[in-house]
C-alpha cells in the first residue's frame, strides 16, 4: 500500500500540472488519479481495515476513514468545478496537501502496527485479497 500512496501522489500531482497545460491531457489524469484512489480506499477499507478483530478494534480507522470521506469530497469539488470549466487549482493544492497529511498518518501510525501486530500467515491472507482485488 505504501507504493500505491505514492502513486497516487504522484497521479495528483501529474494531474495538477495537466491542468496548466491541456485540458484533455488533465481530464484523462483527474479520471486516472480518481478511479486508482477509488480502487486504493476499497482494498484498504474491504481487505485491509476488515481483515480481524485485531485490526477492527485499531482507534484510528475511524480517523482514517473519515479522511477517505474527505478526500471523496475534494474529489467531487474538482468534478464540479471541471464539468463548470472553473479553475480546479486552489481544491487540487488543498487536496494534495490533504492527502499528504492522510497517507503519513497512515504511513506513521496505521500500517507500522498493523506489521507489528499481524504474523506472517495474516499478512499473506492481506496480500492475497488485495492482489484479487487489484485484478478487478
Amino acid at each position: 500500500m505504501l507504493v500505491e500512496h505514492g502513486n497516487l501522489r504522484e497521479l495528483l500531482a501529474k494531474f495538477r500540472k495537466d491542468s496548466d497545460e491541456d485540458l484533455k491531457r488533465a481530464l484523462n489524469s483527474f479520471e486516472r488519479f480518481k478511479d486508482r484512489h477509488g480502487k486504493h480506499v476499497f482494498i484498504e477499507e474491504k481487505a485491509v481495515f476488515n481483515f480481524s478483530s485485531k485490526v477492527k478494534k485499531m482507534q484510528i480507522l475511524k480517523i482514517i476513514i473519515k479522511q477517505h470521506r474527505e478526500i471523496l469530497k475534494f474529489i467531487r469539488k474538482i468534478e464540479s468545478l471541471l464539468d463548470d470549466e472553473k479553475d480546479a487549482t486552489p481544491v487540487t493544492a488543498n487536496l494534495q496537501e490533504f492527502l499528504k497529511a492522510h497517507i503519513r498518518l497512515e504511513e506513521k501510525k496505521f500500517y507500522p502496527v498493523i506489521d507489528k501486530e499481524l504474523n506472517d500467515k495474516e499478512r499473506e491472507k492481506i496480500l492475497k485479497k488485495i492482489t484479487r482485488i487489484m485484478k478487478r
